[in-house]
């Protein structure tokens, strides 16, 4: 079931006993919601994952394509672009510490031969939209990889009055509902800040649109297979 901007603004409007759009437009309200959008992506990169496959380019040197924040995990090698996805060798992540120690000349290709398959992905968390592959890629690798994509903008429909023209795809997993009213109401209510109350109300949303958004974290982790899963068979 698909989460509709039309349903976090009309929980918003609930809320803020604002129904006829009087004191919060519905535009007004969406740009928010596209904001909170943005903001789960940049503190919970896998709210929205997607698995898609990368063309290298030749070198070590590599980059995510438009339309994604940062890349999450390698997968594996693939051997063709079909549907059936052939795959071939796994891909290791490395941190850059590592390789630079034990490898420190691992981005000359005149001592480690261009390869078509990646065996390593080095990630450096200070430009998130570019990632490191060794050996360095002869330029027509192909790999499998998880990615954190941006999420899309939603304009303003043709009619911004009718609250029907907001029955619109957020592409966001429902289970961020209340965590992305939270954040509409937040930003609402700090436009009345100067009103008694309304700051505290606004600093009370905007904290469990955090605190969700950690507890999801954690929650992640704790229920991982990487966590409980039994180690590999021999």
């Amino acid at each position: 079931m698909a989460l509709l901007a039309r349903d976090i603004i009309a929980a918003a409007q609930t809320v803020l006993m604002d129904a006829g759009a009087v004191r919060w437009t519905m535009p007004e309200l969406l740009g928010w919601l596209n904001d909170g959008m943005t903001e789960i992506a940049m503190q919970k990169p896998s709210a929205t994952a997607e698995t898609a496959t990368l063309a290298l380019v030749e070198g070590t040197l590599q980059s995510i394509p438009d339309g994604y924040i940062q890349i999450l995990r390698a997968v594996r090698n693939l051997s063709a672009t079909s549907p059936s996805r052939v795959g071939g060798r796994i891909i290791t992540t490395v941190a850059r510490e590592m390789m630079d120690a034990f490898t420190p000349d691992w981005h000359d290709p005149s001592r480690h031969p261009y390869a078509v398959e990646a065996t390593d992905l080095i990630y450096d968390p200070a430009n998130p939209r570019a990632f490191y592959v060794y050996p360095p890629n002869t330029g027509t690798g192909i790999i499998e990889a998880v990615l954190s994509a941006r999420p899309a903008i939603i304009d303003t429909p043709a009619d911004p009055t009718l609250i029907a023209s907001y029955a619109i795809d957020t592409g966001i997993d429902p289970m961020w509902r209340s965590a992305l009213t939270d954040y509409v109401l937040a930003r609402a209510m700090t436009k009345d800040a100067a009103i008694a109350g309304m700051a505290a109300r606004a600093a009370g949303h905007l904290q469990m649109f955090l605190s969700a958004v950690g507890v999801r974290a954690q929650a992640e982790t704790m229920a991982s297979p990487n966590t409980t899963g039994a180690p590999p068979k021999p």
